[in-house]
């Protein structure tokens, strides 16, 4: 598929709300979603009280109609977009508990309302000097878009243009991006270690968005094109470039421009293997809420070497890696040989040895497609394992706060971060349980655009 194939002219460019006309918001049951739902509302109540009135002191901007952004950088966006899509996605998919939080469905609604349309009229495209056109900020933007899908009918027209200039300009700036890797065809390390994989999933996540959002869009099929690149690329082997098999229109061997993982499934990532970087196939993954919520099929692409990815945690053996590991995976198990919460990082890391819902997302994806059909230990043992580690370090504070300031994790918005991974914990489960998340191998473009190969 060529890119210049894609250039199709579509006349409405407005945001198609979610229906919900025929989606069953009723809380998902079970041990793992039961007790996701947990934690998220225990986070939520952080979110509704301290973290808006202490942390951010936003309870200052109650009279105005716009919170004061502090900045707008990483740590002055990310969290804000984080806990409002937390908080939106918990309250449009019925498991907000008001009495947990202590702050009605009302309330926490207004606030969650408020925290998007001020972080969406921030952005550049709407503000001199605003947040976005940045490394990260896609990732961020997809955030609002979500976030702001679920409330659409409840933003003013004027909002509704301001979150939607913040999602097509974080999405134009990819039509002509060159798509980076971290070894190209010929085995050159591009970039030295540092892999490509979670950047290209986060910026792909803008992409689906808009899409999923927009389907008239002008931009559609340019920014659908960019995305089954960035998709694709994501989490690419070596061997992939060499094979010869066609994904939703796309031949690896002809397409890819190199890699972004090794053979084995691992990912590098500040110089050494990092395993936390290997959970970022979530990242990718999760492209599918974007098109179960807009009732589009989710392309293959998405999918793509998330098998991999997972053996590698449950099953690759890392006495190659650190010879003191021999016969031990990154996923640890018990002496018995059942699924543990341990991770072993066989080169150590750098953020910390707290973290385990990034791991949590991966096997309730992994559980969801599948993707530990031929392992000996499966996906949803492990997440079993994780919940009650997650919920001792959640109790041990009163106010929902996760994290305490010993524990070892050194991302600055690492509270804000658990919530992101907590909440797209649930929806992919919701989005699986409800039949939503259905793969395709089919062209992802418009069916009237004219389709040519690649030379």
């Amino acid at each position: 598929m060529n890119k210049n194939s894609c250039l199709l002219s579509l006349k409405n460019s407005n945001v198609v709300p979610i229906d919900w006309s025929n989606l069953n918001t009723k809380p998902l049951t079970g041990e793992m979603t039961e007790g996701i739902i947990n934690i998220i509302n225990n986070g939520n109540k952080f979110i509704v009280n301290d973290w808006w009135n202490k942390v951010w002191n936003f309870n200052d901007d109650n009279h105005k109609e716009y919170l004061t952004m502090k900045g707008n950088k990483e740590h002055s966006i990310r969290p804000l977009t984080h806990m409002s899509l937390a908080l939106s996605a918990s309250i449009a998919l019925n498991i907000y508990d008001e009495n947990t939080t202590g702050v009605s469905v009302k309330d926490a609604k207004d606030m969650a309302v408020k925290l998007i349309k001020s972080v969406a009229k921030a952005h550049y495209s709407n503000t001199p000097e605003g947040w976005g056109n940045a490394w990260q900020s896609a990732y961020w933007a997809a955030d609002v878009a979500l976030a702001s899908w679920f409330f659409w009918d409840n933003f003013s027209k004027e909002d509704q243009k301001y979150i939607q200039n913040c999602i097509v300009t974080e999405a134009n700036r990819f039509i002509d991006y060159i798509v980076p890797y971290y070894m190209d065809r010929k085995g050159n390390i591009l970039f030295p270690g540092d892999s490509k994989a979670e950047e290209n999933a986060w910026n792909s996540n803008i992409l689906s968005a808009a899409c999923a959002m927009m389907p008239n869009h002008e931009n559609y099929n340019l920014w659908m094109y960019k995305n089954m690149e960035l998709i694709l690329s994501a989490f690419a082997r070596p061997s992939d470039t060499l094979r010869d098999i066609e994904i939703n229109g796309f031949r690896l061997n002809e397409f890819l421009k190199g890699s972004n993982i090794n053979e084995d499934g691992t990912v590098v990532n500040h110089n050494i293997i990092h395993p936390d970087y290997q959970a970022t196939m979530a990242v990718k993954l999760l492209n599918g809420v974007y098109f179960a919520f807009g009732k589009q099929k989710v392309p293959q692409a998405v999918v793509f070497n998330g098998d991999v990815i997972y053996e590698s945690f449950v099953n690759l053996d890392l006495k190659d890696l650190n010879k003191d590991m021999a016969g031990q995976y990154i996923y640890k198990r018990k002496h018995d040989g059942s699924a543990s919460h341990e991770i072993n990082y066989p080169n150590g890391t750098d953020w910390g040895t707290d973290r385990q819902i990034c791991f949590f997302l991966m096997d309730v994806y992994a559980d969801m497609l599948k993707l530990d059909k031929n392992l000996p230990v499966k996906a949803k043992d492990f997440a079993l394992a994780r919940l009650p580690v997650m919920k001792a370090m959640q109790s041990r504070t009163e106010n929902g706060q996760y994290y305490l300031s010993t524990d070892s994790d050194r991302y600055r918005s690492r509270e804000e971060w658990v919530m992101w991974h907590a909440i797209h914990s649930y929806m992919a489960l919701w989005v699986g349980e409800n039949g939503m998340y259905n793969i395709t191998n089919e062209s992802p473009f418009k069916p009237d655009m004219p389709s040519q190969d690649t030379p």
